[in-house]
């Protein structure tokens, strides 16, 4: 089930993961003080990988299960968030110019 919170507002580690432009990879919810900052993900989120897009945005994913991400995950993880960044960037461009 869905958390009723949809606003995310970043704590200290997604404002590490911005300012270091590093990813994080939480790989037991439960045992980290800062999983409070996480109340948007739906209640049985175990796991959370936390993906830098750019400098300016963060890639979250959930896992139903604890350490479920593998490093080919964190690999692709890593591709999908590029290419993301990619995409935007090209978008936010385009949009800038016809302005």
């Amino acid at each position: 089930m869905l958390s009723p919170i949809s606003e995310v507002k970043p704590g200290a580690i997604l404002q590490r993961v911005l300012d270091k432009h590093k990813p994080v990879y939480l790989v037991a919810l439960s045992v980290y003080p800062g999983r409070i900052e996480f109340d948007y993900l739906p209640e049985n989120t175990q796991g959370v990988i936390c993906q830098p897009i750019g400098t300016e945005g963060v890639l979250i994913l959930g896992a139903n299960a604890p350490r479920s991400y593998t490093k080919q995950d964190e690999i692709w993880v890593a591709a999908i968030a590029e290419k993301l960044d990619n995409t935007l960037s090209l978008y936010l461009e385009s949009s800038q110019e016809s302005s």
